[in-house]
């Protein structure tokens, strides 16, 4: 049953209206046949009911239809209403904060704009992050849901801004432990020698692209069932106060996930970071993404998004003037929440990007970089880093070819081994190579079959330029970092003292 009786301009006139409307409709009737339904639904003979209720309230039913003048003089007039704007949704709003969407997506669009100006988007920082930095269109979503848009469908806008923030939280998730995996995938390798070509094909950017986006869309949506409470509940304020707890508990159980990771991190670096580097060498040498920087930023919103709770749980006690003066603080933090969640989408690592271009040495070292290769130093420290950066394929492949350089001709068995180590799909340091580069090789190792061995130099140049323009690229970062800097420093020193 509904609440019949009409209020007044003062006590939620918009509930009044829509129960007229429903009355109107038969909606609110329940007779005797609602009562045979119910029986034959929970499989009991007899139910009993009480009328009273509706037999008081008899009277009130409609007869038949009303003319236009009797439904309008039942209805309470639209000065009850507060629409400032054409639309009127029957719910109170300030219409203050619609304008902070402006700020918002300004953020978002100067992101995207440096993201694909500048071609961040093509950095290894980046790519490695598969999805993430393409969720900003998602909090874009969830900020305009806090607009006056959310008034014209309270309970579908609502599920929309939950469905957004949990497939921006397990995409972000999901991609954090792909990032340990991919971590850890040699160690596995090791441990699981017969799985190594699943744990190579689950290491590859299409499985990544699965699991992270794909696998979790689904996911979300069965995380969005809580949503299911702005359907039966018809009471905004209610759900702006859901809202707010859905949100904060998902972000919180983010945040505790980032943590623990960072933690057990740590735990298992402290002895390289007693050694020497300290933070610095933590946070960027041994982690060329920048996964770390991201983990223990996500603080940031969690600390935003409790300061908007208490603001809001303030701003909702109190009177109508109070609520239009605060609510550009509502706004203001909001904003910063947009701020932070696209920082850690993706924003830290394109500023970090943007500065290491604007500091990049104008004159890199006048050496050949392969020449450089030879210091056996700088050899352990390339080691180190290609190992942070996944790409260890590249330095293993060229320090096997290194050890056979001084040799005129290469066996067919040690071609073979090259072969199964390097070339082969799925194979344990498997080099990105392109197809022409496999195929000539494959013509060569059908060659050294006939002939049980063939000439290093042919192997050489086939893999030559392509191996070299990988290995660049990560030689290239690893000049940007403060440890090459200082191992640069160090042999400046030595050649100035003729040491």
């Amino acid at each position: 049953m509904f609440d019949f009786e009409v209020t007044n301009c003062d006590n939620r006139p918009d509930i009044s209206d829509a129960q007229f409307f429903r009355r109107m409709t038969g909606y609110a009737n329940f007779s005797q046949l609602d009562i045979d339904i119910i029986s034959n639904i929970t499989g009991k003979t007899q139910i009993n009911g009480n009328w009273t209720l509706v037999n008081d309230k008899i009277n009130l039913n409609m007869s038949g239809d009303l003319s236009l003048n009797e439904t309008w003089q039942n209805l309470l007039p639209s000065t009850c209403y507060m629409c400032q704007t054409d639309g009127c949704y029957g719910e109170d709003f300030v219409p203050i904060l619609d304008y902070f969407i402006i700020p918002q997506f300004l953020i978002i669009v100067i992101y995207f704009l440096l993201l694909f100006g500048l071609k961040v988007y093509k950095k290894p920082s980046i790519k490695r992050r598969i999805g993430i930095p393409y969720t900003s269109l998602l909090i874009l979503g969830i900020m305009l849901t806090f607009t006056g848009l959310s008034r014209t469908c309270v309970g579908f806008w609502y599920s929309v801004s939950l469905f957004c923030f949990f497939w921006w939280v397990t995409i972000y998730g999901t991609t954090i432990v792909r990032f340990y995996y991919l971590r850890n995938l040699y160690s596995l390798i090791v441990m699981f020698p017969k799985r190594e070509k699943l744990l190579k094909m689950l290491a590859s950017q299409k499985a990544g692209l699965l699991v992270t986006v794909v696998l979790t869309f689904p996911i979300s949506h069965l995380l969005n069932l809580t949503s299911v409470y702005y359907f039966v509940n018809e009471s905004k304020i209610a759900a702006d106060v859901y809202r707010p707890i859905i949100l904060l508990a998902a972000i919180l159980i983010l945040w505790i996930f980032c943590g623990l990771c960072l933690l057990l991190d740590l735990f298992l670096q402290r002895k390289n970071m007693l050694k020497g580097g300290g933070i610095r060498k933590f946070f960027f040498f041994d982690d060329p993404f920048y996964f770390r920087v991201d983990l223990i930023s996500t603080f940031i919103p969690l600390f935003i998004g409790i300061l908007t709770g208490i603001e809001n749980s303030v701003v909702s006690s109190s009177n109508v003037e109070t609520i239009q003066n605060l609510s550009i603080f509502t706004g203001i933090f909001n904003t910063l929440l947009c701020l932070s969640f696209v920082q850690i989408s993706g924003g830290n690592v394109l500023l970090i990007e943007i500065y290491k271009m604007i500091t990049k040495r104008k004159e890199m070292s006048k050496l050949d970089w392969d020449q450089e290769l030879k210091n056996a130093d700088l050899l352990v420290l390339l080691k180190e880093y290609c190992e942070k950066e996944f790409s260890s394929e590249n330095y293993e492949f060229y320090i096997k070819l290194k050890s056979l350089q001084g040799r005129k001709f290469v066996k067919f068995k040690e071609l073979q081994e090259i072969e199964a180590e390097f070339i082969r799909n799925y194979s344990k340091y498997e080099v990105n190579l392109p197809f022409t580069c496999r195929r000539k090789f494959y013509s060569l190792l059908e060659k050294c079959e006939a002939e049980s061995q063939i000439e290093f130099d042919l192997v050489w140049r086939c893999v030559e330029t392509d191996l070299l323009l990988n290995l660049q690229d990560t030689f290239n970062r690893l000049q940007q970092t403060s440890t090459y800097s200082k191992w640069l420093s160090v042999q400046n020193l030595k050649k100035t003292n003729n040491i």
